[in-house]
């Protein structure tokens, strides 16, 4: 009742075994060999095997060719390798399952357990038992995932499990066992890049700690140091491997090789995926309709808001240094959409190429080039948004001095520009610790080198006294919405897959800013009554905090994308102290500790002086997640667009990152 299917290449040494262990209880064997030139063919037909010659396709879609085109007439398939072997008892479980009538069978496939024999000794420990494959299945019910290498059966439900183990030995030498590691973990880390950058999910039906370890392989192993030797620590001590003796010891030393191998090759390859996908999406960007389809205004919706005409300056010179960021683009889109003439001046290329026309790139610390550029164009009004906004520099605040001398510069530039009748500076909420409540303005408590930074610059803003106008300082919160970056694109990205993992029993109340409510604001400002601006500091947030929680359903919803999932609070704390020796080593780690502390902590501002100057706002929660889903959907990097849906999607870092 039971048919055997094995593929081969040059497996001389190990076919005999194999084919004994199935002779007299299955009724046809097929070898489907790819050219071996040691005997393997004449080996398998003198045993009563069936030799099929078929040109090598890869793991997978070798098997998946067999399975599709041979003559099988059981209806039960085993699935084997030529260096596996049954055992007789579990071939008296195979017999006990396949004698009944297939219907009298619930179960469409079997799960085999194999036990690996290293050096003549098995290995019962290291983690590699037991080791559950699924090989037993009835016939046209299953097929192998398109994977290169650790291919596994995709099956509908129900399947089983039957106990007794299946032998691998494999009898060539170490001299193949390295060969064939060398080979694999090439074949992996292609795997992996792939899968990594189409987002693709494991199928349910792939056993859960087969999926754990292709996301560490994904997510960790190319982020942390030494992985072999971590790979060795968990075989040999946390799942006992010292208990399988001195091949044990070896086996786990030559697995933990491979992982040293993987990294090694998955580090250039991430690279070169994440260097295309930032070309894919600048591509994008530059041909959505946001940018390219539109000759009438720019690409934002409040453009055309009418709730936005009030704010409109037509004939207006704008000025806005950083105008090529996140914040700053969309800011340079609502003037350019109301007739204003707008100089955006940045050191960085526009991220809409659309501004291309309105950009001059300056580096703001040459102080003779920022005045002659700010007196030449001679603005009504101007917004200050430039700043390096990373937190990379722990010590050196010579490493921002792009922000302090910029501030100094351009506050000295402006003076005796009388064409001037508003001024914006921005700041940021770091200037304080999140969750800090200062006391007044000048209460500072900045834990970050960036926010000390950003402590001198509002200093020297309150030291001014040349001022040609009324001048106003904002400090934004954590703003998100079309043209943003890290971290809040990648938040999104890892909602729409179900890979944003929340703390359990944690759920912070956050001052989170919608940039089109952020745009409404800095508009506003200008048009406030001077009495209520000038000279004053209001924080940029959207009026109503919001609980992580809550706005990650808002976007899960719009999505229609898996729930939530929460994970213990002490394993995020585990895998954030991993990610601080990692940052140590000077890697980038996808979770910190000071990541997981800002994710964790409450960080509610004092909204009611901005509510006071400029009123409500347009946009609610969900109006926000609206148009920045269509906008990621524009662009291809969610699905339902009309750009490449299929564009890479980033490996999720962190939710907040300040």
């Amino acid at each position: 009742m039971v048919d055997a299917m094995i593929i081969t290449l040059d497996e001389a040494q190990n076919l005999p075994f194999c084919l004994a262990s199935l002779l007299g209880w299955t009724e046809q064997i097929f070898v489907i060999d790819c050219g071996s030139t040691d005997g393997t063919q004449e080996i398998a037909r003198a045993m009563g095997a069936q030799v099929i010659e078929h040109s090598w396709e890869g793991y997978a879609r070798q098997k998946n060719w067999g399975l599709t085109n041979l003559p099988f007439g059981s209806p039960w398939t085993l699935l084997i390798d030529a260096d596996e072997l049954i055992t007789t008892r579990l071939r008296d479980q195979i017999v006990a399952v396949t004698a009944r009538p297939p219907e009298q069978v619930p179960e469409n496939g079997f799960f085999l357990n194999r036990l690996t024999y290293f050096l003549d000794h098995p290995i019962r420990h290291c983690g590699y038992f037991p080791s559950w494959n699924l090989r037993l299945l009835k016939r046209g019910r299953g097929r192998y995932e398109d994977r290169a290498v650790h291919e596994h059966i995709i099956i509908d439900d129900p399947v089983g499990y039957l106990s007794e183990p299946m032998v691998h030995n494999d009898r060539r030498g170490l001299e193949q066992y390295f060969a064939k590691h060398n080979r694999y973990s090439t074949l992996e880390a292609q795997s992996i890049i792939k899968e990594w950058s189409s987002g693709a999910a494991d199928s349910v039906n792939v056993p859960a700690d087969t999926r754990r370890r292709r996301w560490l392989k994904r997510h960790v192993l190319p982020h942390i140091p030494l992985p072999h030797w971590w790979r060795f620590v968990y075989m040999y001590i946390l799942r006992a491997g010292i208990l399988d003796g001195r091949a044990g010891l070896e086996f786990c030393k030559f697995i933990s090789t491979y992982d040293y191998l993987l990294a090694l090759k998955l580090r250039p390859l991430l690279r070169e995926a994440r260097r295309q996908a930032r070309r894919k999406s600048r591509d994008a960007a530059a041909s959505h309709p946001h940018v390219a389809g539109r000759n009438d205004g720019p690409g934002c919706p409040w453009a055309d808001d009418p709730r936005f005409a009030k704010l409109h300056c037509p004939g207006a010179r704008v000025l806005i240094t950083g105008g090529s960021g996140f914040i700053g683009t969309n800011l340079v889109d609502f003037y350019l959409g109301g007739g204003a003439q707008v100089l955006n001046l940045d050191h960085s290329e526009p991220r809409n190429p659309r501004h291309q026309a309105v950009f001059q790139k300056l580096d703001l610390r040459d102080a003779d080039a920022t005045a002659r550029a700010i007196r030449e164009f001679r603005p009504d009004l101007f917004f200050h948004l430039a700043a390096r906004t990373d937190l990379d520099e722990k010590q050196d605040l010579g490493g921002y001095s792009s922000n302090i001398t910029a501030v100094h510069n351009v506050l000295r530039a402006l003076e005796g520009v009388n064409s001037l009748r508003r001024i914006v500076l921005t700041s940021t909420q770091l200037v304080c610790e999140l969750g800090y409540v200062p006391r007044n303005e000048l209460d500072y408590n900045a834990h970050t080198a960036y926010g000390q930074s950003k402590v001198a610059t509002e200093r020297l803003i309150y030291l001014w006294r040349g001022a040609p106008c009324p001048w106003t300082m904002v400090r934004p919160t954590s703003i998100w919405g079309p043209w943003f970056g890290q971290p809040y694109r990648p938040f999104f990205r890892a909602v729409s897959k179900g890979r944003f993992f929340q703390p359990r029993g944690v759920n912070p109340l956050r001052s989170f800013g919608f940039v089109g409510n952020c745009v409404y604001q800095y508009a506003a400002l200008t048009q406030a009554p001077q009495e209520k601006i000038s000279g004053r500091m209001f924080y940029m947030s959207d009026y109503q905090p919001l609980h992580i929680r809550q706005w990650a359903d808002a976007i899960r919803e719009e999505l229609g994308a898996p729930a939530v999932r929460e994970v213990p609070a002490p394993l995020l704390r585990a895998v954030a102290k991993v990610g601080d020796l990692v940052q140590q080593l000077g890697m980038r780690a996808p979770l910190t500790s000071f990541r997981l502390r800002n994710m964790s902590s409450d960080a509610v501002v004092d909204t009611q002086p901005m509510r006071d100057a400029v009123g409500e706002l347009p946009y609610s929660l969900r109006d926000g997640v609206k148009i920045t889903v269509d906008w990621l959907r524009s662009i291809g990097e969610l699905p339902g667009g009309g750009a490449d849906a299929g564009a890479p999607v980033m490996a999720y870092r962190s939710l907040v990152d300040g």
